[in-house]
């Protein structure tokens, strides 16, 4: 009689998304190994962020049909949601249509590894064979492959289970507040505070020409003056906004804007213009 045990596990973590929500990101075979699980009759079974091999085994503990020992299994990383690169410590190599590839470097007494990853771009010589099966639509979805190398110790009678991650590190970067204001303010008349006391901003400082972001608020609008407010520490991207952000002009009672937008996960530069209400 053949029974099924657990064979190895697949998982995807983020740490800007809680335990058991959905990442953005799909684990699934690729054809070469769709074909390979029907051919050694192994069982998928998706989870969340993640999925799960099960092993057909014998009477004898051996499964019914011997798995070579250079046997690879290859399974494809697909972004379900593209925003959530928006809120992910990348690479410093990473640029669109590039290619993550994580790969198991297997310890044969370690039991719940982390996948180590290579970058490939798109002007490398030797691309993955997989990618020749894929439209022109997954391909636009693919992340990354993995590739985990069969061993041995896989398919013993007793083992505990061999989990195999990926893992994300969220995003943070320094928040940029740009005021558009009239040209002579006084830079001390502002400040951005955070009701919840969690993040600390600079004072403003007048930007210069000099400044990107300045520059092309001068071009807009010539009579104006731009002030800059940095987060005097890096912030980390996630979902939801920040509800607790108000600017705050001295010689008021109440909060100029009780309610300040937070910048977008992309860039960390928001732009406020109080000429209208100067």
């Amino acid at each position: 009689m053949t029974h099924y045990r657990p064979y190895f596990s697949l998982q995807v973590q983020h740490a800007a998304v809680p335990p058991g929500q959905n990442t953005g990101f799909l684990l699934q075979p690729s054809l070469a190994c769709a074909q390979q699980l029907r051919n050694y009759r192994l069982v998928l079974k998706p989870q969340t962020n993640g999925l799960r091999l099960l092993l057909p085994l014998e009477m004898d503990g051996q499964p019914p049909i011997p798995l070579p020992a250079d046997l690879r299994w290859t399974f494809l990383l697909q972004l379900q949601d593209p925003t959530i690169l928006a809120r992910t410590q990348l690479d410093p190599s990473y640029q669109p249509q590039s290619l993550s590839v994580f790969r198991n470097e297997f310890l044969a007494a370690q039991d719940g590894r982390e996948l180590t990853a290579t970058r490939l771009q798109p002007t490398d010589p030797d691309p993955p064979a997989d990618l020749a099966t894929l439209s022109p639509a997954q391909r636009s979805r693919l992340f990354g492959i993995v590739e985990i190398e069969h061993h041995p110790a896989f398919t013993l009678a007793e083992p505990q289970p061999y989990d195999f991650t990926i893992s994300f590190a969220v995003r943070e970067q320094v928040w940029n507040y740009y005021l558009v204001v009239q040209k002579g303010t006084s830079f001390e008349d502002f400040s951005i505070k955070d009701k919840e006391n969690l993040i600390q901003f600079t004072l403003p400082e007048i930007a210069t020409e000099h400044d990107p972001i300045a520059a092309t608020i001068y071009q807009r609008f010539p009579e104006s003056q731009a002030l800059v407010l940095h987060s005097q520490t890096a912030i980390a991207c996630r979902a939801r906004s920040r509800p607790n952000l108000q600017l705050i002009k001295q010689g008021t009672t109440k909060a100029w804007i009780p309610h300040l937008p937070n910048p977008p996960n992309c860039q960390a530069i928001q732009v406020i213009n109080l000429l209208e209400e100067m």
